[in-house]
């Protein structure tokens, strides 16, 4: 099976619609088993759908229904969908191969604690969740083959789902992904990342409000293109106004463009592409402070 195939099912759209209160649930006790009774099987789906390259959460009872599978693989990815009244999605330490995760449009996931035991993943999509603020690390995966988005997550705390991951991507692969970052109104930097190194494709930074510096990249040194880069329609919103924590960049192999950052000064973007082994093929700055550096 194709893994490229796979991952399009991580990042399908989900529609969704108002719905009433439930009573919040937390995840089925079927869930939480050891990898030792897991047994040497593929998961398969529950849902009869036309697409088919995808385990689908859509209801608490769903999580279920595939635990008790007890399989320690799936070669589908994981989709969760909406999922009313679950609180967190927690467990799933028996499975050790996932091709890839997708949690969207979910509306009382706080909490996502799950999947330890996965050591990489082709992507991951965390999409429109209202009440998300806590995706604690996954503790085995280092490798996002493809890459990782996150988007319209507005308690999102942090990026700590990646603690443990080194590299996102490929640089000059065939996909053009990388990590993407769109309109999480709670992040102010990039703690979380620590670990990683490179980002193929591209690190997309677009309409981050709040955003303050990068630090929490500590360990970056190479990305295919980097781009950060906020609407016309309101710039004077934008925080940004640093670019510490790139300090170990050494590579950005295609282009680096800031757009709409009005608090981060020019110099500031000239003097990290001064720091870089060779420019660049593309710089693009436009809309920044005219201050002078210090």
């Amino acid at each position: 099976m194709d893994k490229r195939v796979v991952l399009i099912g991580v990042f399908i759209l989900a529609a969704c619609c108002g719905v009433e209160p439930a009573e919040l649930q937390g995840t089925p006790n079927s869930c939480f088993i050891e990898g030792s009774e897991a047994l040497d099987c593929d998961m398969e789906p529950f849902y009869e759908e036309e697409f088919d390259r995808r385990i689908l959460f859509k209801e608490v009872a769903d999580l279920d229904l595939a635990c008790e599978q007890k399989c320690k693989r799936s070669s589908r990815a994981f989709e969760f969908v909406t999922l009313h009244g679950l609180e967190a999605i927690q467990g799933f330490d028996f499975i050790n191969a996932l091709p890839g995760l997708g949690v969207m449009y979910t509306y009382d996931v706080e909490e996502i604690d799950a999947l330890h035991s996965v050591e990489s993943m082709v992507g991951v999509d965390f999409r429109e969740n209202v009440k998300l603020e806590i995706i604690k690390p996954f503790a085995s995966l280092e490798v996002l083959e493809y890459g990782a988005s996150f988007e319209d997550n507005p308690r999102l705390k942090d990026l700590r789902a990646l603690a443990n991951v080194r590299q996102i991507g490929e640089i000059g692969g065939e996909y053009e992904p990388g990590l993407k970052l769109l309109n999480n109104n709670s992040l102010v930097d990039m703690t979380g990342l620590e670990r990683v190194e490179v980002i193929g494709g591209r690190f997309q930074i677009r309409d981050q409000y709040n955003l303050e510096s990068m630090r929490g990249l500590d360990s970056l040194r190479e990305v295919e293109t980097l781009a950060i880069v906020n609407s016309d329609d309101d710039p004077e919103y934008v925080k940004l106004n640093s670019l510490a924590g790139l300090e170990s960049l050494r590579r950005i192999h295609k282009a680096l463009v800031i757009q709409n950052a009005p608090n981060l000064r020019r110099c500031e973007a000239e003097a990290l592409v001064a720091q870089l082994e060779e420019p660049p093929e593309e710089v693009i700055l436009v809309n920044l402070s005219d201050e002078p550096c210090d």
